[in-house]
């Protein structure tokens, strides 16, 4: 790090200790208890919740919302990380 300067590092692939292990986001659980969890790309990701048909609507007629912290690492370091993540 330079000075004061905050640096952002994305990481896309991160080497796992288990590499047949799969990984879970951090609302795993909440997707566990809520939704139909499967195997994806190295990660344990829920498919649906109810039916497609209700989802659809759902999304249609009010919100819809996609986990996508299996998609991308970020660390935030420098003398002003904190006071960034507060933005």
């Amino acid at each position: 790090m330079e000075g004061n300067k905050m640096y952002l590092m994305v990481m896309r692939h991160v080497a796992r200790v288990n590499p047949m292990a799969l990984e879970r986001t951090q609302i795993y659980e909440w997707h566990h208890e809520h939704g139909h969890v499967v195997p994806f790309s190295g990660w344990e990701m829920p498919v649906r919740y109810t039916d497609i048909i209700d989802e659809h609507m759902a999304v249609r007629n009010a919100i819809g919302i996609f986990d996508t912290s299996h998609m991308s690492r970020f660390f935030i370091r420098g003398p002003q990380a904190a006071e960034f993540l507060q933005r």
